[in-house]
Order: structure tokens, then C-alpha cells, then sequence
């Protein structure tokens, strides 16, 4: 940004002639990173023995390194494969391994929300970013805890190598001593991706990435927008940005898409589809090209598209409901990814961008979208910064993406504050619950304050009120029950009054038009 100042100067003869000649400079965003340690973690030496055992260890400091200066967020996302060797270990099991995130060490600005992952397959998210304004960094180091199972034999260990992008490779040794220690040893792969959130009329790139290296192509090389728009959603948000319908089965629907190259070269990109899934309050693409139920009904109608620099293409993507099809409600994503060279290490870049899927398969009548506000909790971060969070629940049928604001009026005077945004990227499938979370970017007194939360999902709005009081120093409030808007548009004895109100001027005129008429009668 370029800051100027204005100054007097004496005033000049205009000149007989003059031209102007434009100037203009390019930012250039830079790239999304992450640093893992490069191993192998030792997770601890055990005996041969009739019980479950369990081994941890830190795995060491993780840095994840925005350098796009821009506004999109982030999310990391960790995974692993079983152990292999006499006798496998496995990481999918319930109470098998687990991710223990920290919270995250942040410089610049952007709001890392740590979760833990158990177990550590199949893939979730471990740290998401959102609120993200230009350059930011996060660092953290996590704990891994592995389980190893009864009589489980001695020599079971595997080898180190090199990280992979989606799956690492395992191996074990040539020899092994029968009674030897049993060293094991831990090798993990942390996918990181920029959230799924898509702006106004283009799907954010989600990004993979495995080690800190440039890219052959910047992060927002390719583009993907959604070109048809179902008419009965035409009004809705999300059905401009994501794939959103209900069908029935033995119904087949075809959607254009749009992928556009924003590169100076040409590129070689690979429509597909692929999983997801909402955990934790977010909406994650799975790795790779793994598949579901949803993924085997749809068809793009061409798989590789070559598109020139500064270019577009359109392709078709077809979504075929099997006469036999369960009722329920999947999620997916149509993928547009671009693959980097082999940096050798068995480490290959790959760049991708998608859009979601929210497919509701039913009968003639669908599932609505409801929603509500459980609670709401006060209270001040360690930088002093007062926060709300409020508990939402999804009690309908339909998957949610939450946006919204908060608002406060303090009770004794008539200062009020607000709106103030909550954080992006909630989602929620059907009978989730997660916390949507507000930073109150003003400096506020403790309270109390009568707060006013309106939230979103695509048509449905709902508002909810509290009265809250924040803590004096770092910490929480005890959480308070909240209750609908008094002015909401749910609100149905404002509904049903109104009716009544209506029906009552009809009645009154139906009766006294025939009076008029008959009061003209007489006085002719």
C-alpha cells in the first residue's frame, strides 16, 4: 500500500498539452507451507506381555507458514497408516492411537482453533484457521499415543522414510532378534489445505502440501465456480456456491462447472470426485482420491481438461441416484487438481481446488434445516479480549454452513456494541453440535450486556438473546441458557396476531360495504 500526503504548491499555467501515462504495481501473494519434523519419532521401548500397553512421545514441532497475504483460512489435517510386521498395529481402531494437539503458538492475524483426533485413520482435521488477515504463522507441537495390543510378538517395528503426501511408505527390516526390545517407531502424514469456504462466485483452492517447498504453480493457480443453479434454489446462498439438492432415487442430474486456469502457463487439470465428510464443526475433503457411496454415483463429463494460460472450461458433471438408494444425506466434493513434479523422496505437489456437495436423498417431502441456540458463554481471552461462544445444535435434517453476527446493548445505559462477526467455517451435519465463537473486537466493560445472536444458513435465519456478563481477567463465565428473538421472524403469536388482525378488517368490511350500498339505495 502506497500512502501519500497532500501538499500546497504554487499554482502553474496549465500546460498547452498533456498525457498521462499509467502506473500500476502487482503484490504477488506467496505460498501455504507446513514443516514437519523430518524423524523417526521413537515412541518408547516395550516387553513382549499378555496386556495392552500404551507408548507416546511428542512428535516434535509443526509449523504450518501462510504466506498468501490474503483472507482465506486453513486447516491441517493429520492421518496415519498401520503398523506393519509379525503382527499389524492398527491406528483405526477405536482407542488405538490418538493426536493430541496443543494450542497452537500464532504470529499474525489469524484464530487457530486446536482439535485432538482419535483415532489416527481415517484423516481429520487437528488445527483450523480462521479470522486470517495477510501473512500468519502457527506452530505446534503435538503428542502421539499408540496402543499396543496383548501378546503382541517382540521384533514388531518399522522403518523410517521419507514423508509421503497421502499415504507413507512402510517397510520392515531384513533381520530381526526374536527377543529384542521392541522399538516403534512413528511416521505421519499432515496434510494441510485451505479451507473449503468459497467466496462470492469462485471455490477457494484447497492446497496439500507435505514440506516446506515452492510450488510449480501459485496457490490460486485454478479456479472452480458452479455454473447451474437449481430454480427452486435460486434464492438460496448456498446453492450459488455449493452442489445442494434433494432427490429422489432413480433420479439423474447434471450440473456445469466452470475451471478456470489464472496462471501464465498452460495446465493439465483432473476433474474428479472424491469423499467428505463434517467433523468437529468443519467440512473436510478427504485425501486423495478416496471415495464413498456419493462418489460412486457421479460422473464428470470429461476427467482431464487442458486449459491455456489466463483461460476457462466448462465440463458437465452428471449425478445418478440408484432406484435403490438409501434416505440420508452425503457429502463430496468435485475436484479440479493440478499435479506438481516428483521433488524425488517420494514427495509430489499437489495443487486442488473443489466444490461441495450436500445431496439429500429422500421422497416427495424433504428434510428441512432447523436449528438452535442451546446457550451462550462470556468470557476474556489471554490478551484480555472479551468472547462469546454459543452452543448450536442441528436438529433438522439438512447439513449446515453457519454465518452471522452478534450484537449488545448494555442493560443499564444505552451504549450498544456490535455487529461483530462469528468465526467462518462452521458446519454442521444433522444432530451435531459445535460451538460458534465471537471475538469482541471493541473494548467493552464487564457488563451485564443483553447480546443478540442472529445466525445463518442459506434461507433459514434465526436470532437468539441472552444476558451475560464477562469475566474481569482471562477465563470463562458460567454458561446461560438462551431464548428466541421477542421481534424474531419465528416468532408465531406475532404471526398468528397479525392473522387475526387481517381476518378481523376483512370481516368489518364485508360488513359494511353492504350497508353503504344500501344507504345510497334509500337516499336516491
Amino acid at each position: 500500500m502506497i500512502a501519500g500526503a497532500a501538499v500546497a504548491v504554487p499554482a502553474s499555467p496549465t500546460p498547452a498539452s498533456a498525457a498521462d501515462t499509467p502506473v500500476t504495481v502487482q503484490v504477488s501473494s506467496g505460498t501455504l507451507d507446513i514443516s514437519v519434523p523430518a524423524g523417526p519419532v521413537n515412541l518408547g521401548t516395550v516387553g513382549v506381555s499378555g496386556s495392552p500397553q500404551s507408548v507416546s512421545s511428542q512428535l516434535g514441532n509443526v509449523t504450518v507458514t501462510d504466506g498468501r497475504g490474503g483472507t482465506a483460512g486453513w486447516t491441517a489435517t493429520a492421518s496415519a497408516v498401520d503398523f506393519t510386521g509379525p503382527q499389524s498395529i492398527s491406528v483405526s481402531a477405536a482407542g488405538s492411537s490418538s493426536y493430541i494437539t496443543p494450542a497452537a503458538s500464532v504470529s499474525g492475524t489469524a484464530n487457530v482453533t486446536s482439535s485432538d483426533l482419535t483415532p489416527l485413520y481415517p484423516p481429520g482435521p487437528v488445527q483450523v484457521a480462521t479470522g486470517v488477515n495477510g501473512i500468519n504463522s502457527a506452530t505446534w507441537n503435538p503428542t502421539i499415543h499408540l496402543t499396543i495390543p496383548a501378546n503382541a510378538p517382540a521384533g514388531t517395528q518399522l522403518d523410517d522414510h521419507p514423508l509421503r503426501l497421502l499415504r507413507p511408505r512402510t517397510s520392515l527390516p531384513q533381520k530381526r532378534k526374536p527377543q529384542s526390545p521392541v522399538p516403534r517407531f512413528f511416521s505421519l502424514a499432515v496434510l494441510l489445505a485451505t479451507a473449503l469456504a468459497v467466496a462470492t462466485s469462485t471455490a477457494s483452492a484447497t492446497s496439500l502440501v507435505s514440506d516446506p517447498v515452492q510450488r510449480p504453480n501459485p496457490p490460486d493457480a485454478v479456479g472452480i465456480r458452479l455454473v447451474d443453479v437449481p430454480a427452486d434454489l435460486i434464492k438460496d446462498p448456498r446453492a450459488r456456491q455449493y452442489i445442494v439438492d434433494s432427490l429422489k432415487p432413480g433420479v439423474t442430474v447434471k450440473r456445469r462447472i466452470e475451471v478456470s486456469n489464472k496462471s501464465a502457463d498452460a495446465l493439465h487439470v483432473a476433474v474428479y470426485p472424491g469423499a467428505a465428510d463434517i467433523r468437529r464443526g468443519s467440512f473436510v475433503g478427504a485425501a486423495g482420491n478416496t471415495g464413498n457411496e456419493l462418489t460412486t454415483w457421479i460422473k464428470p463429463g470429461q476427467l482431464v481438461l487442458d486449459i491455456p494460460a489466463h483461460s476457462r472450461a466448462r465440463d458437465t458433471v452428471a449425478i445418478a441416484i440408484p432406484k435403490d438408494a438409501a434416505p440420508g444425506e452425503r457429502y463430496g466434493v468435485v475436484w479440479a487438481q493440478v499435479s506438481g513434479r516428483d521433488l524425488g523422496s517420494g514427495i509430489t505437489l499437489v495443487s486442488r481446488t473443489g466444490i461441495r456437495l450436500y445431496l439429500s436423498v429422500g421422497g416427495n417431502n424433504p428434510p428441512r434445516a432447523r436449528f438452535t441456540v442451546d446457550d451462550m458463554t462470556a468470557g476474556r481471552d489471554a490478551r484480555g479480549r472479551a468472547v462469546v461462544h454459543a452452543k448450536v445444535h442441528n436438529t433438522g435434517g439438512r447439513a449446515l454452513d453457519l454465518t452471522g453476527a452478534l450484537k449488545m446493548s448494555q442493560v443499564s445505559g444505552s451504549i450498544s456494541a456490535g455487529p461483530y462477526p462469528i468465526d467462518s467455517g462452521k458446519s454442521l451435519a444433522p444432530g451435531q453440535s459445535t460451538s460458534v465463537n465471537v471475538i469482541v473486537t471493541d473494548q467493552v466493560t464487564d457488563g451485564p450486556w443483553d447480546v443478540s445472536l442472529t445466525l445463518k444458513s442459506g434461507l433459514l435465519e434465526v436470532t437468539h438473546e441472552a444476558r451475560i456478563t464477562f469475566p474481569k481477567g482471562p477465563g470463562m463465565a458460567s454458561a446461560v441458557l438462551s431464548h428466541p428473538d421477542r421481534q424474531s421472524p419465528l416468532n408465531w403469536r406475532i404471526i398468528s396476531a397479525s392473522m387475526a388482525l387481517v381476518l378481523m378488517l376483512i370481516a368489518t368490511l364485508a360488513i359494511i360495504r353492504p350497508y353503504r350500498r344500501s344507504a345510497r339505495g334509500d337516499d336516491s
